[in-house]
C-alpha cells in the first residue's frame, strides 16, 4: 500500500457550521429519488433493528434457553455475516447494489418473521440469515450513496445519512425495551416483519439501478434494469 501513487484533487475547503453541512447532505438525500426512497427504507429498518436488541432475550425464554444462550445465537448470526461479507462484492456486481439492497431487507424480514416460531433449529437458522444479511444491507447502502454522491458532498450526505438512521435506532432500543415488559415477544415481532416488509416495499418500488463503473476521474454511469417498471429520478 505504500508503493501505490495516487493523485486526486485537494478538496474544497468550506466554513460551514455543524448544522449547514449536515443540510446540505440531506438536500442531497432529498433530491435524488433513489437515496431518498432509500433513506426512509433504512430508517424503518434501523427502527426495526433497535426493538432487536431487546427482543431476543424474550425470544430466549420462548425456546426456554437460559440468557447465556445468547451466545450460541450470536455465533450463528457470526457464520452468517462472514459468509455474506464474503460474498457481497461479487453480488454487487452481478445484480447491482440497489437490488441487493432489497434483498437483504426481504431477508432480515424473514429471519425476523421465523424467529416468532418457539423451535431451536428454526430461530438458530433465521438469526444465521439475519447475519448475512446485515453486511449485505450495510455494503450495499454505502456503495448506493458512493455512486450517486460527488465527492465534494460525501462527507455531508455521509453524516446527515448517519444522523437520519442512528437516530431512530437509539431511540427504539429504550422503545423495545418498555414494549417487551409490555407485550408478548411474537406480537413485537410480528410488528418488526411488517416493518421490514414496509421498508423492503418502499425500496422495490424504487427504480432497481446497477452502475456501471466509470472511467478514472468520470462519474459512474448508471444503467436501468430492462424488467424495472418504475423511472426513479437521479
Amino acid at each position: 500500500m505504500a508503493l501505490i501513487h495516487h493523485r486526486k484533487p485537494r478538496p474544497e475547503r468550506l466554513t460551514l457550521t455543524f448544522r449547514r453541512e449536515v443540510a446540505a447532505g440531506a438536500v442531497h438525500l432529498r433530491r435524488s429519488a433513489l437515496l431518498r426512497r432509500m433513506s426512509v427504507a433504512t430508517v424503518i429498518a434501523m427502527l426495526m433493528f433497535g426493538f432487536a436488541e431487546s427482543v431476543f432475550f424474550a425470544v430466549l425464554d420462548g425456546l426456554g434457553e437460559p440468557v447465556t444462550f445468547l451466545g450460541v445465537l450470536a455465533t450463528f448470526q457470526g457464520v452468517g455475516a462472514v459468509a455474506s461479507g464474503v460474498a457481497v462484492t461479487a453480488l454487487i456486481g452481478r445484480i447491482g447494489e440497489v437490488r441487493l439492497l432489497v434483498g437483504a431487507l426481504a431477508g432480515c424480514a424473514v429471519a425476523v418473521a421465523l424467529c416468532a416460531l418457539p423451535i431451536l433449529p428454526v430461530v438458530l437458522g433465521a438469526v444465521m440469515v439475519f447475519g448475512a444479511a446485515l453486511p449485505a444491507l450495510i455494503v450495499s447502502t454505502v456503495t448506493a450513496l458512493q455512486h450517486r454522491t460527488p465527492n465534494r458532498l460525501m462527507g455531508r450526505v455521509s453524516a446527515a445519512f448517519d444522523l437520519a438512521t442512528g437516530l431512530p435506532y437509539v431511540a427504539s432500543i429504550g422503545v423495545g425495551a418498555l414494549l417487551v415488559a409490555t407485550l408478548d415477544y411474537q406480537v413485537i415481532l410480528l410488528g418488526m416483519t411488517v416493518g421490514l416488509a414496509v421498508a423492503t416495499a418502499m425500496r422495490r418500488c424504487g427504480c432497481p439501478l446497477r452502475t456501471t463503473p466509470a472511467a478514472p476521474g468520470q462519474p459512474p454511469r448508471r444503467s436501468r434494469a430492462p424488467s424495472c417498471p418504475v423511472r426513479a429520478r437521479n
